[in-house]
């Protein structure tokens, strides 16, 4: 049975889940807000609660909550007691964060879900950072899939950010990629640097911020056509390491330069691989 008292501007939201409750969540955050269980209910449901909350005293425990939203807490609660809930952008992060920290599996099942219909390459980049952080495997191999799948889009929305630096190393770590080196590094260069760079001087700017990810872009296996256009500038190239590349591609000719880059050619996966998604 739910309950909701709120009939003046000046009232305590409330929401009583059962008719008995020995159990009550206090949100300090939300002027008080009020939510009641059933201890056995909860504990049904995840260990982490059987253990917060043994059996006891008839009395009413209170327990304040702060590190997630009334709203939120709400309809986390609703679900434990089998009511179905919206899960959508707004909520999905909070929800996650406590079904994983009360162990109730099948929301978190059920987030899962709803995030391998979202997130697309489109918007992969703006969630990326939030749900890294939860190491679901599963979800962080979806992300990784949709950025291997679609680099292009994906280094589209990138800047020099340490998230991003991430999302770009998993790209350029990966051994097939359904583009050319050529247009990989043409979206590199493109990418966003600090605020009010000087255009002459973008290249070298976007090759310190990049740092060691300059050598995973496979510039020995560029055409020298590809090669003499990454030397216009703004380029991430020095003058001898465009040099070397050229000598080695025209010539076969090796060089200290060429021992930092691979020289191994990705397979294109637009060629002859159907690149399969978890949803797939």
């Amino acid at each position: 049975m739910e309950v909701l008292e709120n009939a003046s501007s000046n009232s305590v939201k409330r929401v009583d889940l059962c008719s008995l409750p020995d159990i009550m969540f206090i949100f300090p955050d939300d002027s008080g807000a009020i939510v009641t269980a059933e201890k056995f209910t909860l504990a049904d449901k995840s260990e982490v609660f059987e253990k917060q909350f043994p059996p006891s005293s008839s009395e009413i425990e209170r327990v304040s909550i702060a590190d997630i939203s009334f709203d939120t807490f709400v309809e986390f609660v609703k679900h434990i007691y089998g009511t179905a809930i919206d899960i959508n952008e707004e909520n999905y992060l909070e929800l996650l964060y406590a079904s994983t920290k009360y162990f109730v599996d099948d929301l978190t099942h059920m987030i899962v879900g709803f995030l391998k219909g979202f997130l697309d390459s489109g918007n992969v980049v703006q969630h990326f950072e939030f749900i890294e952080k939860f190491d679901i495997k599963m979800l962080n191999d979806y992300m990784k899939r949709l950025f291997v799948k679609f680099p292009l889009d994906v280094i589209k929305s990138l800047t020099i950010s340490a998230p991003h630096k991430r999302i770009l190393k998993i790209i350029l770590k990966s051994p097939s990629l359904p583009v050319s080196e050529f247009d990989l590094y043409k979206a590199i260069l493109k990418m966003k640097c600090s605020k009010k760079k000087i255009r002459s001087r973008r290249g070298t700017r976007l090759r310190e911020d990049l740092g060691k990810l300059i050598y995973l872009i496979r510039f020995p296996c560029m055409t020298v056509k590809e090669l003499i256009s990454c030397g216009e500038p703004p380029s991430l190239l020095t003058h001898k390491e465009l040099v070397d590349f050229l000598l080695w591609v025209e010539k076969d000719l090796y060089s200290d330069t060429i021992r930092h880059f691979s020289t191994t050619r990705r397979s294109n996966t637009s060629k002859n691989v159907h690149f399969l998604l978890p949803s797939e």
